[in-house]
């Protein structure tokens, strides 16, 4: 679709219709090569300003909580339009962040532990009570694959099998007997659960 031109759209900025006034001036007065010196050194101010401008706003635009520098005085819509992402932005990144944060103390208050896993079974996110009953060293954990945190030949046999997670696999810790169970996170990760154990209790059943 072809754009229609109009007279506004060769309108030339008042600056340099000024820079071509004066030079046109001292071409006028003084002849010989001064208004083409006049207009060339005019041109490299107006240059000189705008990119002096786009630098100011560039690094006004890595710091939106400040002030507007006054130089910036033509870019007002501009900077409406920034400043009313950045408040978008961060009241999105402010809801996830409390989202989260409501999330993280549910699981923390479980009475089991619950480990977040990637595809590599590698460990990204824990509860509290994983980090008890694991008996976990975090943050320094993290990014260790679950193989390498639970250094038990029948767990590493289990882990490798995922069509046999939902059976689940008893495990003997230092910190007593628990249950533990993977489950396909369905994101291309996976969930470990663990239960401690007492003499009476069995593993929960798996879920549909």
């Amino acid at each position: 679709m072809q754009v229609p031109l109009t007279p506004s759209s060769f309108a030339i900025p008042l600056p340099l219709l000024l820079v071509f006034a004066i030079a046109a001036a001292l071409q006028a007065t003084l002849g010989g090569y001064a208004g083409i010196l006049a207009c060339a050194l005019g041109i490299l101010l107006l240059y000189w300003r705008s990119r002096r401008r786009q630098q100011r706003l560039l690094h006004w635009s890595v710091q939106l909580d400040s002030t507007p520098p006054a130089e910036l005085r033509g870019y007002d819509k501009l900077i409406a339009n920034i400043y009313r992402q950045h408040r978008h932005l961060r009241k999105q990144t402010e809801q996830a962040h409390a989202v989260f944060d409501d999330w993280q103390t549910m699981l923390n208050a479980l009475p089991f532990g619950v480990l977040r896993l990637d595809g590599e079974l590698q460990l990204t996110w824990c509860n509290q009570n994983a980090e008890r009953i694991l008996n976990l060293n975090l943050p320094e954990d993290l990014g260790f694959r679950l193989s390498n945190i639970l250094r038990m030949p029948a767990f590493v046999s289990y882990a490798g099998k995922q069509d046999g997670w939902s059976e689940g696999i008893e495990l003997h810790l230092p910190t007593g007997r628990i249950q533990a169970r993977l489950l396909d996170d369905k994101q291309g990760g996976a969930v470990l659960l663990a239960f401690p154990q007492t003499a009476d209790d069995s593993l929960p059943a798996a879920a549909a």
